[in-house]
C-alpha cells in the first residue's frame, strides 16, 4: 500500500537533505553543534542557554562550550539577561546572521529546484499536507510532554 511506504519515503527524503546540510555545514567551517545552535539563534533575537539546552537536548555545559566556540568565530555573543543576572543569553552577530543566510541560501538552492518540477497545484497540495503533518506532530509532542502518553 502507498500509505505504508510514506514513512520510508519521508525518512529517505530527510536523510538526503540532512546529508546535504552536513556538507554545507562542513564547507561553512561549522561543527554539528555549532550549526544547530546557530539554527536556534536564527529564529530569535536572543536565546537563553537554558532554552538552547532544552531545544537541542544538550547539557548546559555543552551549550557553554558551543557558545565559547561561536564567540571565538565571531558568530555569536553572550550577555547577561537585563532582569535576571543569573541568566546568560546568546545572540547572533552580524557575521553569524550572514553565515546562516549563506548556508540557508545554499540549502534552498538544493531543495527548491526539486519543487520546480511540480505544478502549482501539486505544490499547494504538498504544502497543505506538510502543514497538516506538522500540526499533528506538534499536537502529539504536546501530548507526550504533558505526560498523556
Amino acid at each position: 500500500m502507498l500509505a505504508e511506504n510514506i514513512p520510508t519515503l519521508f525518512m529517505e527524503m530527510l536523510s538526503l537533505i540532512y546529508e546535504h546540510e552536513l556538507r554545507l555545514m562542513r564547507e561553512a567551517g561549522l561543527s554539528l553543534l555549532e550549526y544547530y545552535a546557530l539554527q536556534v539563534l536564527n529564529f530569535s533575537q536572543e536565546t537563553s542557554f537554558k532554552e538552547i539546552s532544552q531545544r537541542l537536548s544538550l547539557p548546559k555545559s555543552t551549550v557553554t562550550f558551543v557558545a565559547d566556540s561561536l564567540e571565538r568565530k565571531g558568530l555569536a555573543d553572550r550577555q547577561r539577561h537585563k532582569d535576571d543576572r543569573r541568566v546568560w543569553l546568546l545572540r547572533l552577530t552580524e557575521a553569524g546572521r550572514g553565515k546562516m543566510a549563506e548556508v540557508l541560501e545554499k540549502k534552498a538552492s538544493y531543495t527548491l529546484p526539486v519543487l520546480n518540477v511540480l505544478s502549482t497545484g501539486e505544490v499547494q497540495i504538498l504544502a497543505k499536507v506538510m502543514q497538516g503533518v506538522a500540526s499533528q506532530l506538534k499536537a502529539s509532542q504536546k501530548t507526550v510532554k504533558g505526560g498523556k502518553i
